[in-house]
């Protein structure tokens, strides 16, 4: 009795030491298993994500051009030739030409709105919103879209400040002592009429001179902020270039 006593309780702890390692290779075997799976899961949004981005790069890239396009061709240049007009409308009204003022009258057509650039990119827009940045790569790139971010709202602030000095500044002195219909674009739609605008005594008004000099430096220090990002649109093709040519 003894003996079969023995004999069963060294079968139980060897049934009792498979059923531990049964177990244990089970978990094993489950818990690999959903590494796996978690590993293959990242492994395809990770896939997913990048053709995801890959596709943001392009439309973005697309973007930059245009705006470099944009800034070269027409922004630049009719910013450069507005400020002409200003440096001649100051020469009139420096050597008081009251017989010049029909051409100060043309000349003064860019006291009439304020020209600020505004960066637009729908897509880039769109891009950093999808908080997908963390996800490029490429770490001169990644830092160069986080900058163009800060870039462009530092645009936008501009054009907000731009605005608000032209409402407060610049129109309220225009309706008081200008003929507005004289020196706009006959495209703008206003009606030509109304008492003419006395230059004469306009030559000797220190703020006239003044409002208008403030104009032609506010239009100066938008062309060199122009300027100074077109390098910045180049880099950031070329940068965007790589990227996309090496996949």
């Amino acid at each position: 009795m003894a003996i079969s006593n023995k004999i069963n309780q060294s079968f139980d702890e060897k049934k009792s030491r498979f059923s531990i390692k049964y177990i244990l290779a089970e978990v094993f075997l489950i818990t690999a298993g959903i590494l796996i799976a978690l590993a293959i899961d990242n492994w395809n949004t990770d896939r997913s994500d990048q053709k995801k981005i890959r596709t943001y790069l392009i439309e973005i890239k697309k973007e930059f051009e245009q705006e470099q396009k944009y800034l070269l061709e027409q922004f630049i240049p009719a910013q450069k030739k507005r400020i002409e007009l200003n440096k001649r409308a100051l020469s009139i009204i420096q050597n008081k030409q009251v017989d010049s003022t029909d051409v100060l009258q043309d000349l003064l057509y860019t006291m009439t709105h304020f020209f600020v650039y505004l960066p637009t990119g729908p897509m880039y827009d769109e891009f950093m919103d999808q908080n997908l940045l963390y996800k490029i790569k490429n770490e001169d790139l990644k830092f160069y879209l986080k900058q163009g971010n800060e870039a462009g709202k530092d645009f936008e602030r501009w054009f907000e400040f731009y605005k608000v000095e032209y409402e407060n500044i610049y129109k309220p002195f225009m309706v008081k002592n200008l003929n507005y219909s004289e020196i706009v674009l006959d495209e703008d739609g206003y009606f030509k009429g109304g008492t003419p605008t006395n230059y004469k005594k306009l030559f000797n008004n220190l703020e006239f001179w003044n409002i208008v000099n403030f104009k032609g430096e506010r239009m100066r220090k938008m062309l060199q902020r122009c300027e100074s990002i077109l390098p910045a649109y180049k880099y950031g093709i070329d940068l965007l270039d790589k990227e996309l040519g090496s996949k």
